[in-house]
């Protein structure tokens, strides 16, 4: 691992725990200062800083000052209109759940260090008609959805996802979470609130950090949730690792941990532990989007031993001739003239392509030679973290 991630590790580690750290010479400040500020953790780099008194370039100390100050008062704002969504939800007789961010913020030490892309809340799905004009009511916008989660927005304020699952039914466990939501309705805090258990609240967390690896878009947050977890008097290992055991992800569990353990105790990395931080610290936009064109070439399964020829085809004509519920979204106007869709399937390829520089970058990506060997190294790294069976469409007996 290169010196800059490391000094981001050693940072993060710092600022949560108000400790002291040492970090090397001519270090890259520009590319620390943009990655604290793509990963949402400038106010714990920021407090590691002034903690550890050190010597950061004036212009680059200015901007963590100021970004510190901006997420302070970005957090502040969201946590007044999360607690105003759950008034509203308490008194208008809704039912909900709170997930992840807004839940596991007041583990950290300040609630600023943990902030959030978006607010998650499980609601029941037969209850979403009295759920949307309340939603206006409070000034959010509705952005669209997919078949786990309806997406709202306040703009520039506060992004909230209503799940009518709390997870992802793509990755299956259904019958989990539907057990896990059911032990909820038994752990009211009020009227209305519905909370996780600690524990399946920690196997929760490993379950979305888990998908997040495994499509490319994991963020050092998400360990660090389960790092804040794990630290809770409650929390029964045997009874998480049984779950886990029986959910396929003991493996990705462990190497979790022993991630947490070595990051934390200030020991070497290991190879998996490796494979698991270095992602989660990349925040070039190019990397991210070649990792996520490999994964979905695996999940949409177009692969089996090798990437073929017929394979790329299948997953561009996938890609290409996208189904009129999913391409009408993009344009309305086919809602008018639905007969029009095979020209927007023409048209379509050809427009994104010189207007949309991840979809070229994807389309000359899978087009070169080293596309094959950069798929083949996605999935050794999922089987080298355990998350091999975790992937919908992987075939093992393909192996």
């Amino acid at each position: 691992m290169d010196k800059n991630r490391l000094a981001i590790l050693k940072l993060i580690k710092a600022g949560l725990l108000s400790e002291q750290c040492v970090l090397e010479d001519d270090l890259d400040w520009n590319y620390i200062l943009l990655s604290s500020y793509r990963l949402d953790i400038v106010n714990v780099v920021y407090q590691a800083i002034k903690s550890s008194n050190l010597h950061v370039p004036p212009e680059y100390l200015k901007v963590f000052q100021v970004q510190a100050l901006h997420g302070m008062k970005r957090d502040r704002n969201q946590i007044s209109l999360i607690n105003a969504l759950f008034k509203c939800f308490e008194e208008n007789g809704i039912t909900y759940l709170p997930l992840k961010g807004s839940v596991l913020k007041s583990l950290y030490p300040k609630a600023e260090f943990r902030q959030m892309s978006d607010a998650d809340i499980y609601i029941k799905a037969g209850e979403y008609d009295r759920i949307k004009p309340l939603m206006e009511q409070l000034g959010y916008s509705f952005v669209g959805g997919i078949h786990h989660e309806l997406i709202w927005e306040r703009k520039d304020e506060l992004i909230v996802e209503l799940h009518k699952s709390i997870f992802d039914p793509t990755y299956g466990m259904i019958d989990y979470f539907d057990r896990c939501r059911d032990k909820a309705v038994d752990n009211r805090h009020q009227n209305f609130r519905m909370d996780l258990d600690i524990n399946d609240h920690l196997v929760y967390a490993v379950i979305h950090l888990a998908k997040h690896c495994i499509i490319g878009s994991a963020n050092i947050k998400n360990l660090l949730d389960i790092y804040f977890l794990k630290k809770e008097q409650n929390i029964d290992e045997t009874y998480v690792e049984q779950c886990l055991k029986k959910l396929q992800l003991k493996d990705f569990y462990d190497v979790l941990c022993a991630a947490l353990d070595e990051w934390f105790n200030g020991k070497d990395f290991s190879e998996r532990s490796e494979k698991l931080l270095i992602p989660m610290l990349t925040v070039s936009e190019k990397n991210k989007a070649s990792r996520r064109l490999a994964s979905s070439v695996v999940i949409n399964h177009f692969c089996k031993k090798k990437v073929t020829f017929m394979g790329k085809v299948k997953f561009c004509f996938m890609k290409f001739f996208r189904p009129y519920k999913h391409i009408s979204k993009e344009y309305p106007v086919l809602k008018k003239v639905p007969v029009l869709l095979p020209v927007f399937w023409i048209w379509r390829p050809f427009h994104h392509f010189f207007t949309n520089s991840t979809y070229k970058n994807n389309v000359l990506d899978m087009s070169g030679q080293q596309f094959g060997q950069r798929v083949e190294k996605y999935k050794a790294d999922m089987e080298l973290l355990g998350l091999e069976k975790m992937i919908p469409g992987y075939d093992e007996k393909s192996e």
